[in-house]
């Protein structure tokens, strides 16, 4: 059972980065957070999209993030490549679960290829199913 709920915790908590890193690259001309502290405010953005919040802590205790990341640069390897060739969003623990459609390096993928429709967090567990 512990394994299930740290799953679904996984999927949730990686996806909520990734969305957090997306608004972060929206609001901030396109320029990759340099720490933590740069996606304090898209964290509240998340927390008042969804009605509900995570613990900043616990989202970064589980969510690795690549803070070096050149976001021209990456931008440019991503007009070229037809898949996510990267990984700036990973779990902590080494486990790659997450929900479906919501790989977070896809998700990067995505936004960078201008596909601007990516959902926002949900944090119920409907039908959807974690990836793996």
């Amino acid at each position: 059972m512990y394994s299930i709920n740290q799953n679904i915790r996984n999927s949730y908590a990686v996806w909520w980065v990734a969305d957090m890193v997306i608004e972060h690259l929206r609001a901030n001309d396109n320029q990759w957070p340099d720490s933590w502290k740069d996606l304090r405010d898209d964290y509240r953005t998340s927390v008042d999209r969804s009605g509900q919040a995570w613990q900043f802590e616990e989202l970064r205790s589980r969510v690795s993030v690549d803070f070096n990341i050149d976001s021209h640069a990456l931008n440019a390897a991503v007009q070229q490549a037809t898949e996510a060739e990267f990984r700036v969003i990973w779990l902590s623990d080494g486990s790659t679960v997450h929900w479906q459609s919501h790989e977070p390096n896809s998700m990067v993928f995505n936004y960078f290829k201008g596909v601007t429709s990516i959902e926002p967090v949900h944090t119920g567990f409907g039908g959807t199913s974690p990836g793996k």
